[in-house]
């Protein structure tokens, strides 16, 4: 038939025409050929009924002819050993006349039953155990043959044993027994679980082809099934390589079974072919009629064609030509919009930030923590866009620079390191100390691509560990293949997601990880970056196990000088920070620590108490600038990011005033900004050196070391640290506490003093916070709710609660994401365990001396000592708040008082400004 006949200038006219004709002879058609196809459907399921009863007695035959064979084997050994068991003397003669056509004949004794110099024994046939007590037996395996044995009695005794064995490679000359035409069914002998023994006779070529053929395993396991229940059994099944009747029969008194086959077109073929023609006919005349229908049909749809269906089709080209335009413009508007959106993202955490540091309202804390924390998520979607855009669009380069790769794996590890500590995930690495140190390659990609696969393994595991392994493999003088893989102990990746692992916009099992941040671009840029660097990636996850991904990125030598051992460098680091000891005095000596936050200045106090170093603190860098102008320090501590007046700022407005004092001294920056070029950064601000936030005790140690003047540094030999500084105990009670890490709260506070004076004001806390977590619960206020559980979660940690923490910091996310269902069923095991801490705590709150030995505090010594603590709530100094309470210990409180400062005691301790406040006017 001619294609012109089919040919259409609109594309309405054609899907009309098709519409048309699928219409009318689809539903006949259909209706036609599917009362055919069930009509044939009957008749074979009856004729394969039929047939399957048939050759299930062929397969009972063929079993009883077998087990005739195998029945006379054993019943002329049986024979022989009633003969030996009356003359054993005889043995030997016996043995020579059952010799026969077998492969070995003989005896043995139980002492020889497992002598392994012999083919038989009960080592290679675990079956043989049988005999030896007393029953007949047949033995098969599958790396020998088979072996019949019965056993020479002697009243109830086993006295020996009578065996005849037949190879493998024997069985089939052995016991083949011709029974159907050769062209049609095969027989092999098998065990219980269908594994094969030896043919039924001596087949030739493909013929057990169907035995050995995976696609007719499940069909033999189903026949043998059916043997539970009857004697012999056959059924039909097409395996997808064949329709065959498959058989089978158990053969008695032994663990084989006769396995059989035919195929189907053998014993019912013909009587279909008649059906089969006349189907086919039935098929030729509808198709006929169906092509002759459709060519008039076309006739008439061609007549209809119009000029107003060419203007149509112009005018879908002109449509399609408008949708790629807007396409393109589509593309390059996301990848606009991305790049411009960061900045005020940007803008926004910062003045974010700046509230954090500003504020001292709880309520609007947690809105700015709220803000800060949606804010860094959206500006992580937005550079996976830009980025997913740029690679899309073709517009992202890669450029290769030198670089240090010990750099970035330090980089690497400052960015994930803390990270997994705070999961509670061991972090390991595995650099190879041979690994070239100066390469070639685009750097900040290749630390791009490392990065999201350490923060995804740290993101998708719960407990155990995160490995990083750096290795090469050279492949000429100047390239090498950097080689990188990250291995985790997480929820690894089921095998039908591995195909969506790097699908844009697309995250593997949702529902169970809803509550991990993240875009799916991810994986999905980094192997875009990859392709674009000419690497690759490998994954090998098992899972509920853990995942490995490695990925391989070429990347040119620039220097030869090994890196050298970093693990080694790496433990000796976090040793070093596990082992920590003050390692110098400096009485003398004077430093400022200038930071917005007052714990942290509490912290960098208590880390250097033992040092004797006299400590000024500024929470501002206005306050500050006013502190050097007055003083000589020795060294300024200055942060970063401070409210109003950052500390670059402040250093440059220092710099820029008048006078000399203090103008040559080290000026050393306190950042989180631990980043690569960020050192370089702070020289060129006009610092002399930085130290990251949070501070670690031994490098702020070795920092003033190395600027303190050398003159006022006393240095501590481990000798003397054992004789002149004495471990600072805590109380015996305190280690008895089951849920209270004592060391932990020792290295979050920096001596046993300040630890315990935390305890006592988390002990003190206990009443009100369980209290107002109770409340909001009950209210279902979740959002403050949620306040109160993140308090929770932050003292918990300090003090060395670590399950308590624990439980907060779940119901925190939880109140976070709104898992309502989640806070209703937890929250009552978080109240009692926090309220076990009063019991566990009380010697915190006994009374230490006796109160009517205190000298009564005067009406106007108490009116001045409240008033100095109203101005200082006005500026929340709770430094000097904390001292003056101090003093009030030392006198006794009127009654009508006692209450009324002991709340104001606790109160300040936390610190909690509203309630200081609200004392206060109550007092007024």
């Amino acid at each position: 038939m001619n294609n012109e006949w089919f040919h259409f200038e609109s594309e309405e006219v054609r899907n009309r025409f098709l519409r048309r004709i699928t219409i009318e002879f689809a539903l006949l058609f259909l209706l036609l050929a599917g009362l055919g196809f069930m009509l044939q459907t009957k008749v074979v399921g009856l004729l394969n009924a039929s047939l399957e009863e048939s050759l299930a007695r062929r397969a009972e035959d063929v079993s009883l002819l077998l087990e005739s064979r195998f029945h006379m084997e054993t019943a002329e050994l049986e024979k022989a050993a009633a003969a030996a068991a009356v003359h054993p003397e005889d043995i030997p003669v016996i043995l020579e006349h059952l010799k026969g056509d077998s492969d070995e004949v003989g005896v043995f004794y139980g002492r020889e039953r497992f002598d392994t110099e012999r083919a038989v024994n009960c080592v290679n046939f675990p079956g043989l155990v049988q005999v030896f007590l007393g029953y007949p037996t047949t033995a098969y395996s599958r790396d020998y043959g088979i072996v019949f044995a019965v056993p020479i009695m002697r009243g109830s005794n086993v006295q020996g044993v009578f065996y005849r064995f037949y190879k493998q490679e024997n069985l089939a000359r052995e016991f083949s027994i011709s029974r159907f035409n050769r062209n049609a069914a095969r027989f092999f002998v098998c065990t219980d679980d269908n594994t094969l023994v030896m043919p039924y006779e001596i087949y030739s070529g493909d013929a057990t082809g169907p035995f050995f053929d995976d696609a007719n395993y499940d069909g033999f396991v189903a026949v043998g099934e059916m043997l539970k229940t009857t004697k012999a059994a056959a059924r039909y099944y097409d395996g997808g390589s064949g329709r065959y009747f498959l058989m089978s029969a158990d053969l008695s008194h032994t663990h084989l079974r006769v396995l059989g086959y035919v195929p189907w077109e053998a014993v019912a073929g013909d009587q279909f072919h008649i059906y089969d023609l006349v189907l086919s006919v039935f098929v030729l005349m509808m198709v006929i009629f169906v092509i002759i229908s459709m060519y008039l049909f076309y006739q008439q749809a061609r007549a209809e064609e119009s000029d107003e269906l060419r203007r149509a089709k112009s005018a879908a080209e002109d449509a399609r030509r408008i949708a790629d335009d807007a396409n393109r413009a589509k593309s390059e508007f996301l990848a606009n919009m991305s790049h411009e959106i960061r900045t005020p993202i940007n803008a926004v955490l910062g003045l974010d930030e700046m509230i954090l540091r500003e504020t001292k309202d709880a309520q609007t804390r947690q809105y700015a923590k709220d803000i800060s924390s949606a804010g860094k998520s959206l500006l992580g979607l937005v550079n996976d866009i830009l980025d997913f855009s740029k690679i899309a669009a073709g517009k992202m380069d890669i450029i290769p620079v030198e670089y240090s790769i010990g750099s970035v794996i330090n980089d690497l590890i400052n960015l994930v390191h803390a990270r997994a500590e705070a999961k509670g995930l061991e972090f390991k690495l595995d650099i190879d100390s041979t690994l070239p140190s100066i390469l070639k390659g685009d750097e900040v990609r290749v630390k791009q691509v490392i990065t999201n696969l350490l923060t995804n393994a740290v993101k998708y595991t719960e407990k155990g560990s995160i490995t990083l392994g750096v290795h090469y493999e050279r492949k000429t003088e100047k390239m090498m293949m950097l080689i990188v893989s990250v291995k985790d102990t997480g929820i690894g990746i089921k095998e039908e997601d591995n195909d969506k692992l790097f699908n844009a916009f697309e995250r593997i099992e949702e529902e169970r990880n809803r509550t991990i941040e993240g875009t799916g671009l991810g994986m999905n840029i980094t192997k875009q970056l990859l392709k674009l660097m000419y690497g690759w990636m490998g994954v090998d996850s098992v899972y509920g196990e853990g995942s490995t991904f490695t990925v391989h990125i070429p990347q040119e030598i620039v220097s030869e000088v090994p890196l050298g051992d970093f693990d080694a460098a790496y433990a000796s680091s976090l040793a070093k920070v596990n082992e920590y000891e003050e390692s110098f005095k400096a009485p003398d000596a004077r430093i400022l620590i200038v930071d917005d936050t007052p714990m942290n200045l509490e912290v960098a106090k208590g880390l250097l108490k033992q040092t004797e170093i006299h400590i000024d603190t500024a929470e501002s860098g206005q306050e500050a600038l006013v502190l050097m102008a007055q003083n000589d320090y020795d060294v300024v501590f200055l942060d970063h990011r401070m409210p109003q007046m950052d500390g670059i700022e402040t250093l440059a407005n220092f710099l820029a005033s008048e006078g000399t004092r203090n103008k040559n001294i080290p000026m050393i920056s306190l950042t989180a900004n631990a980043v690569s070029g960020a050192r370089e950064m702070y020289i060129k601000a006009g610092f002399t050196d930085y130290l990251t936030k949070p501070i670690n005790s031994s490098q702020l140690e070795a920092m003033l070391m190395q600027y303190l003047p050398k003159d006022k540094i006393q240095k501590i030999t481990a000798e003397k640290i054992t004789e002149e500084q004495p471990h600072e105990l805590l109380p015996d009670w305190l280690y008895s506490v089951g849920d209270i890490h004592p060391e932990v709260g020792l290295a979050n506070c920096g001596g046993a003093e300040e630890y315990l004076a935390t305890l006592k004001i988390f002990y003190d806390a206990i009443s009100e916070g369980h209290k107002e977590i109770s409340q909001y619960f009950d209210e279902k206020d979740w959002k403050n709710y949620t306040v109160k559980v993140h308090a929770l979660k932050s003292t918990a940690r300090i003090i060395g609660a670590e399950e308590l923490s624990e439980r907060a910091m779940r119901l925190e996310d939880a109140g976070n994401a709104g898992y309502i269902e989640e806070i209703e069923r937890d929250t009552e095991a978080l109240l009692a365990l926090y309220d076990s801490f009063r019991e566990k705590l009380e010697p915190l709150g006994r009374k230490e001396e006796d109160e009517s030995e205190k000298p009564l505090i005067g009406e106007k010594e108490l009116d001045e000592a409240v008033e100095a603590i109203r101005e200082m709530a006005e500026s929340f100094d709770d430094d000097s708040i904390s001292f003056i309470m101090e003093e009030l210990t030392a006198y006794r409180m009127p009654e009508d008082k006692k209450e009324w400062i002991e709340e104001l005691r606790k109160a300040a301790g936390r610190p909690d400004w509203d309630k200081v406040k609200e004392l206060l006017e109550r007092k007024a």
